[in-house]
């Protein structure tokens, strides 16, 4: 899939926090920044490591801590099998991981591609992820869904929108 390290931003117990992925390796992994003066400084970490791939983090924080959504590309599944995730933390310290989808969905080679005005291996960094203060909702693309027309008689993955609340 194509990424871009585009930074998110979420308040939580008077810190801002800075989330991205950035290639560690041969490998995209989530990285975390805070600072408790105003983005004068910031103590940098990782959030994720190891033989998967992490991209496209979505970041909100609310009473219950800070969250961390995020598309999670398995090395051992077949075609690099996708799903999402998030990772939950009460203190924005100590990360808990859990799934969001209910199904894994593959990554998608696009040639031609569906929008011949778009870049060929497109996903998009399509993830949203807020909370009201006593739920969380999470919306990301996800390529599913397949679609048989004239065009694409034996089917082909059609990227769609999906939703999931806790």
């Amino acid at each position: 899939m194509r990424t871009a390290e585009f930074p998110v931003l979420a308040f939580h117990r008077n810190a801002l926090y800075m989330a991205w992925n950035e290639a560690r390796g041969d490998h995209s992994h989530l990285r975390l920044a805070r600072s408790i003066n105003q983005g004068a400084s910031w103590s940098l970490r990782w959030l994720t490591g190891g033989d998967a791939d992490e991209a496209q983090p979505a970041l909100s924080g609310d009473r219950e801590g800070l969250h961390v959504l995020f598309y999670s590309i398995a090395p051992t599944s077949p075609n690099r099998l996708i799903d999402v995730a998030v990772l939950d933390s009460t203190d924005g310290a100590t990360f808990q991981s859990r799934r969001v989808t209910n199904r894994s969905f593959p990554g998608v080679l696009n040639i031609q591609q569906f929008d011949p005005l778009i870049a060929p291996y497109y996903m998009g960094d399509y993830l949203a992820n807020v909370s009201d203060g006593t739920r969380q909702y999470f919306a990301w693309g996800d390529n599913r869904d397949q679609v048989r027309n004239w065009l694409y008689p034996n089917g082909r993955h059609d990227p769609n929108v999906y939703f999931a609340t806790r």
